[in-house]
């Protein structure tokens, strides 16, 4: 409900393609469920935009979609912590996906990489796979609209 694409993929298949870019994620989450009618504004900048990122928080979906992934990050954390012996430190790495993966599961990312270091979590720089082909036309997130989003949202 609520829009986006409809084709269900299972996290093994997913984890497999992303191994095979020597990526071990330890959740998969799908961003799809964030259509976007108006994105054709936006085209030319990634899913940093503050306008892309403030939409998808806005979505209809993003309280459903974001209880699922707390819930897939919870059971993660508790599959690792009973593989962990002693006191090794916790670690979980977590892949976000959409169709072209250059908006809405940037954005996605981003949003939960804001929540993760807000709760005071070490989080590594984003990886963004796709970011090989968003483009020459896309400011690829350095452009001055989204490197200063306005002061009322930082």
């Amino acid at each position: 409900p609520g829009g986006g694409a409809s084709a269900s993929i299972p996290d093994v298949e997913l984890k497999e393609a992303l191994k095979r870019k020597n990526v071990d994620a330890d959740v998969v989450l799908d961003a799809r469920m964030f259509p976007d009618p108006d994105a054709f504004m936006l085209t030319k900048h990634s899913g940093r935009h503050h306008l892309i990122i403030s939409r998808i928080c806005l979505h209809r979906n993003f309280p459903r979609w974001l209880k699922g992934a707390k819930r897939h990050i919870l059971q993660a954390i508790q599959w690792k912590k009973r593989q962990t012996t002693g006191g090794a430190v916790l670690s979980v790495s977590i892949a976000v996906y959409c169709r072209a993966g250059k908006h809405r599961s940037v954005a996605a990312a981003s949003i939960l990489s804001h929540i993760f270091t807000s709760e005071g979590y070490f989080c590594p720089p984003l990886k963004h796979l796709s970011y090989e082909r968003w483009g020459r036309n896309c400011c690829r997130g350095e452009c001055q609209e989204c490197l200063n989003p306005p002061p009322e949202i930082q």
